[in-house]
């Protein structure tokens, strides 16, 4: 196994968006919940797919990209300031 792609929970969870996921385990980017998430899979996380207006100030994003995880948007309906925030903030 190369690693893990963890797709959310940080998704936009509006029908359209969310597609196949459950959207009441979409919640908000936090750093401490990422901590959380990349502990439980004991660092295998090697892509992590948010949507980036769910992590409006791009704090969570900054924190993944600086662990050494390459951040993907999906499932999101950002808006181009959102996206230029989010690339500024080391999505990929």
């Amino acid at each position: 196994c190369l690693g893990i792609h963890l797709e959310g929970p940080y998704l936009n969870p509006k029908p359209g968006y969310i597609g196949a996921h459950p959207a009441g385990f979409a919640i908000p980017a936090t750093i401490e919940s990422a901590r959380r998430l990349i502990d439980a899979a004991q660092g295998w996380i090697r892509l992590w797919t948010i949507a980036p207006e769910c992590d409006p100030a791009c704090r969570t994003i900054r924190f993944l990209s600086e662990q050494g995880i390459c951040v993907a948007a999906g499932h999101t309906d950002a808006t181009h300031q959102d996206l230029q925030q989010a690339i500024d903030s080391g999505l990929r």
